[in-house]
């Protein structure tokens, strides 16, 4: 007699959904999801996990960890920490809101559901010298800047630019008919602006946020 087809388990099938669930907030090409498991499982096994029917087959606990884990989920298929972006950036979630005020007047609660972050595949690191960032940045202290050709500026930003003569500066950024001006964030020890043409400014990069660790 043929053997019946087996069924997946109830367990089976809940880390299958799961899966599928984050694949559809994030859908990667199989390939691409294929390529990162390392060649550990095939394009068309990627596919029977993801979209196709689950009567008579059972995919391997190996091959739905690497699934998993390809595209941002644990081991198990729960939801990571850090995940990445389709882009190839890094989605970290929210974990809560805190008062930052004394007063006492705002009250928020720390397990607050909200929108991820999501941060660009290219970042790098600027240790700060000096005290123009004020208590953003202390002297030593780290800052994360965005790497990605033809990220320009907004009135407003903080940025790490480099002069054409090779000055670098961390400051807050202005630009008006091509005159920019580099000006202090630091309201306890104000300092004159840095007033550039724009063509003398041969690097700007967008602080993105900070690294105190």
């Amino acid at each position: 007699m043929p053997r019946k087809p087996q069924k997946p388990c109830q367990a089976l099938i809940m880390w299958i959904e799961r899966v599928r669930a984050a694949w559809k907030e994030c859908p990667l090409q199989a390939s691409t999801i294929a390529k990162r498991t390392e060649g550990s499982v095939d394009q068309s096994t990627v596919w029977r996990i993801l979209e196709g029917d689950l009567a008579g087959y059972i995919p391997s606990a190996q091959s739905l960890v690497a699934v998993s884990t390809a595209i941002g989920l644990t081991a198990d298929g729960y939801p990571a920490t850090i995940s990445m972006t389709p882009t190839g950036g890094i989605r970290i979630p929210m974990a809560g809101r805190a008062a930052a005020d004394t007063s006492g007047g705002t009250r928020v609660e720390f397990d607050h559901e909200g929108e991820a972050l999501e941060l660009p595949d290219r970042l790098g690191l600027v240790e700060i010298r000096g005290d123009s960032l004020g208590d953003i940045i202390l002297d030593g202290q780290h800052v994360i800047i965005d790497l990605r050709e033809g990220s320009e500026p907004h009135d407003g930003d903080l940025v790490v630019a480099q002069t054409a003569e090779g000055a670098t500066y961390a400051k807050r950024w202005f630009c008006h008919d091509n005159m920019v001006e580099l000006q202090s964030a630091n309201p306890m020890k104000p300092q004159p602006s840095i007033i550039l043409h724009r063509r003398n400014i041969a690097r700007v990069n967008v602080i993105r946020g900070a690294w105190y660790g």
